[in-house]
């Protein structure tokens, strides 16, 4: 299965056109799809437009939202072909294989390091047992999540940024795919054990799965 990854588009709608973006079976998007969500009017209309190009391309668009798409939920946008997935794993057939597939979203973030975030963005947290029941979730194929696994792609000059408990799945769980984003300075890819982990804060990328 062909998936087109991206996280951390910020608003530049401009730079991640359909059609300029390759065929896929499945587009993922990891969070971060405007700057202020539902505080720009502006920007909110620009989100639907491009997704409605997307739906129009990809025969299904999964979604989280991340930390500055505020104000968000499942009701915010409704149209065929676009799926969110916070919280949700979503179950589909492999259109190649015919395989079953799943996927699941998370968009808590860990904000430890800097917790005055927390009064200006949404979906960030300085609470070990909520970033623990965020990640407590059964095996999926894969994990859509807006923070990077801590010592994973996390890192931007400074200290770790990750969420311990997503690498913790990974281990446990050795999911197929892990899409990323938060952190902009570490964007990579690399694998733990048979999981296969992208940043593509501010990307795109096409995975075969």
């Amino acid at each position: 299965m062909r998936v087109l990854a991206m996280s951390d588009v910020h608003a530049r709608f401009d730079q991640f056109r359909a059609a300029e973006m390759p065929a896929a079976d499945l587009c993922v998007i990891a969070g971060d799809v405007t700057n202020l969500g539902m505080r720009s009017p502006t920007e909110m209309q620009a989100m639907a437009d491009w997704l409605r190009t997307l739906t129009g391309v990809y025969p299904n668009v999964l979604w989280i939202p991340g930390n500055h798409d505020i104000g968000m939920s499942e009701d915010t946008l409704s149209m065929p072909g676009l799926h969110w997935v916070l919280d949700k794993t979503l179950s589909f057939d492999d259109p190649q294989t015919g395989e079953p597939m799943s996927v699941h979203g998370v968009s808590l973030s860990p904000s430890y390091e800097t917790p005055q975030l927390m009064r200006l963005w949404e979906r960030l947290t300085v609470d070990p047992e909520a970033e623990e029941a965020a990640y407590d979730f059964p095996y999926a194929d894969i994990v859509l999540s807006h923070a990077p696994p801590y010592s994973l792609l996390d890192r931007a000059g400074g200290p770790h940024l990750g969420s311990r408990p997503l690498t913790r799945y990974i281990e446990k769980h050795q999911p197929k795919l892990v899409v990323c984003g938060h952190v902009h300075g570490a964007v990579g890819a690399l694998a733990l054990g048979r999981t296969r982990i992208f940043n593509l804060a501010k990307r795109w990328r096409l995975i075969d799965v």
